[in-house]
């Protein structure tokens, strides 16, 4: 804390004495994680909040983490009892059409839990800019400014940032502009891509909710922030293109709706399709800052565009982002929450070599290495999957580094990551169930490893037993090609 207390004195802004134990809710997600970094040494009694705990723990082993669960009273009473600081980073865009309501809901919990315990002194929130009485505005904006509201009812401080587009490598706007304009050399663009906005760098934001936690000030208010250059959304992309050295061409035209928009970034983005929607709705109104004012409190001087583009840019290039001897078995058993039948595809090889070479190729599936079985069939699935608003393969794996817990791979995310034993993937794709798919590494007394790959899916009803039944034909044969493909690879 002395870092960041001694840089904002010297702008001459008035500090708390301490604000006690602060707890960041949304800590998986893009601001979050990036916000922990931010803060971990300079705040030590800071507590991350998630409905994946483990995920957090295996960046941050040292951090304390508490399970938390906003659309569930007993957990935010439980989560936020000794939290003095909170962080409210939580949004449900992924959730489709009932993502308003479902924001509304965890901030009414958290706010009655917080009211409850009295001790809260202080919520820092963040949103886009945006006025919840104006009727035109997007569902996706109005639901950012209707959560602040509700957390008003509180009874604590509110500190409301309303930002306009965030540019960092992962950001999901950012991503958006970057993989548009890599991937295609001529576009054709709706009128609204002339609209305004006035981009922010992602450490702008962090300098912004770090010195929230300090600043000296009275009341709640909203503070709207925003980099030093205004841009169309256009101007983005060209800006962009300019930085990478890229000739792109734009043709405007005046039938892209949102919806068809939102397909077409599906299949050349790797941004979920609904959540592609509602920002395209959110871009069509401008998002310049109105008023600086509350702004001018916090010590941060944003900086230009062309920086915080060029830093986005090179932190992604920095880091971006056999036969089988076991007959597949179904079984039925009981299983946790609301599905009732687990059917497994399991499968296994003996190898007579390192577990260290076998665990290699396992560790490196994805991306642009593939799954070593039917690559159309793949893609084919993915593709249907954007159709219907799920994530594709196109948010392909980590690069420059190893995978770890809660990593996104193609359309898996990593559950568990134990070097040289296991790897297991849960399914985020759109499927009437929970799926997962895991690697184990047995080493037998003679010598070797063996590989068991398991493909497990969980069901609720009778639509899930279908598409498994339906569809088990396919991924027999393309379950027993991968590992066939596996085993292939670590021979070589």
């Amino acid at each position: 804390m002395a870092g960041l207390s001694l840089s904002v004195l010297q702008k001459g802004v008035a500090l708390m004495a301490s604000p006690g134990r602060i707890g960041i809710t949304g800590a998986n997600g893009y601001i979050g994680t990036m916000l922990i970094a931010h803060l971990q040494d300079m705040y030590p009694d800071l507590v991350a909040l998630s409905r994946q705990p483990s995920w957090i723990s295996a960046r941050y082993p040292q951090l304390e983490t508490r399970f938390f669960d906003a659309f569930d009273v007993a957990s935010c009473d439980a989560a936020l009892a000794d939290i003095d600081t909170l962080y409210y980073l939580i949004h449900s865009m992924q959730m489709g059409a009932a993502f308003a309501e479902a924001e509304a809901t965890c901030a009414r919990n958290v706010a009655q839990s917080v009211k409850a315990h009295g001790r809260c002194r202080r919520i820092i929130y963040l949103g886009g800019i945006g006025d919840a009485d104006d009727r035109a505005l997007s569902p996706h904006l109005a639901s950012r400014a209707r959560v602040e509201e509700i957390l008003r009812e509180s009874g604590a401080q509110i500190l409301g940032f309303q930002a306009s587009v965030v540019i960092g490598n992962g950001s999901t706007s950012f991503e958006l502009i970057r993989a548009l304009t890599e991937r295609l050399p001529m576009m054709v663009v709706p009128k609204w891509v002339d609209v305004m906005a006035q981009p922010i760098a992602i450490d702008d934001v962090l300098a912004y909710l770090s010195q929230a936690a300090v600043v000296d000030i009275d009341a709640s208010m909203t503070i709207e922030i925003g980099g030093q250059d205004t841009c169309s959304y256009l101007g983005l992309m060209q800006r962009y293109a300019a930085l990478r050295g890229l000739r792109r061409y734009f043709i405007r035209i005046p039938v892209l709706t949102p919806w068809l928009s939102s397909l077409w970034l599906g299949l050349v983005t790797p941004v979920y399709s609904r959540v592609g929607r509602k920002l395209i709705e959110s871009i069509r109104h401008p998002s310049v800052v109105r008023s600086a004012l509350n702004a001018q409190q916090f010590a941060v001087n944003p900086m230009s565009l062309g920086l915080a583009m060029q830093r986005a840019i090179s932190a992604h290039e920095s880091a971006s982002w056999a036969q089988s001897t076991g007959i597949p078995e179904k079984v039925g058993v009981d299983s946790v929450g609301p599905y009732r039948k687990r059917f497994v595809d399991r499968r296994e090889v003996f190898l007579t070599c390192s577990a260290s070479a076998v665990f290699s190729v396992v560790a490196s599936l994805g991306g642009a290495t593939g799954w070593y079985s039917y690559d159309f069939l793949w893609r084919l699935r993915g593709y249907v999957d954007l159709l219907v608003g799920g994530v594709g393969l196109r948010r392909g794996r980590p690069v420059a580094r190893d995978i770890r817990v809660g990593d996104t791979v193609d359309w898996w995310r990593v559950l568990t990551y134990v070097p040289g034993q296991e790897v297991s993937l849960l399914a985020e794709m759109k499927v009437p169930g929970r799926a997962t798919l895991s690697f184990t590494l047995e080493q037998p007394a003679a010598g070797g490893v063996r590989l068991v790959q398991e493909a497990t899916f969980e069901v609720s009803g009778f639509w899930g037993a279908l598409y498994w039944y339906l569809l088990y034909p396919v991924h027999a044969v393309m379950f027993a090609k991968m590992l066939r493909g596996i085993a292939g690879a670590v021979r070589q």
